[in-house]
């Protein structure tokens, strides 16, 4: 009995509903998905995080190795 409809226009935001034999479990039905999307999304922009601070880091060392190497060509 779940029912999941995309916002309107360009919001974000969508609208879940659930219909279920026992109307005292809906909300809890509801939640428990609400919290399991939050969970997905925190590890997903957490892994995206350490993706970029690794593309960083590599980028950083690439230009530390370049720049002694041409001081030293320049000294």
């Amino acid at each position: 009995g779940l029912s999941v409809k995309p916002g309107g226009g360009e919001s974000e935001f969508i609208d879940l509903s659930f219909t279920g034999p026992n109307p005292h479990d809906c909300p809890k039905v509801l939640n428990a998905v609400v919290v399991s999307y939050m969970k997905y999304l925190q590890e997903s922009q957490r892994g995206d995080t350490q993706k970029a601070l690794e593309l960083i880091d590599q980028a950083r060392e690439k230009l530390l190795g370049d720049l002694n190497e041409k001081t030293r060509e320049y000294n």
